[in-house]
């Protein structure tokens, strides 16, 4: 979100800014730090998943600021989350247990609570 010039993440991602005018956006203006950030996910996602999102988001803030509705509070910086399912931890098991059946890997029955 920082937008460091040379950096892969810099110089791998198109923009596509609706303020700037049609064939118009050169590299140094659409590229830059950005305030608002959305990651989605296609299949499972968790909570877990957010929260580390979250931590990294403070982690690579510079300043600190009030969070507003939404925000994460970190120097202004918005981050969405959003997955097309959220599993519970047994689901994301089953989920890994099919997989593994379908790619051929011999995949070990979940062990339930030690007693």
């Amino acid at each position: 979100m920082d937008g460091k010039a040379g950096s892969p993440e810099y110089e791998g991602y198109a923009v596509f800014d609706p303020k700037a005018p049609a064939g118009r956006c050169t590299v140094e203006r659409c590229k830059g730090p950005f305030k608002d950030c959305i990651v989605f996910m296609l299949g499972g996602g968790n909570y877990l998943e957010r929260e580390q999102l979250m931590a990294w988001a403070a982690r690579n803030t510079n300043a600190s600021v009030a969070a507003g509705l939404g925000s994460t509070g970190t120097a202004g910086r918005n981050l969405l989350y959003g997955t097309t399912e959220v599993l519970s931890g047994e689901q994301f098991v089953a989920q890994l247990v099919e997989l593994g059946k379908r790619s051929g890997v011999s995949a070990a029955t979940p062990a339930g609570p030690t007693q």
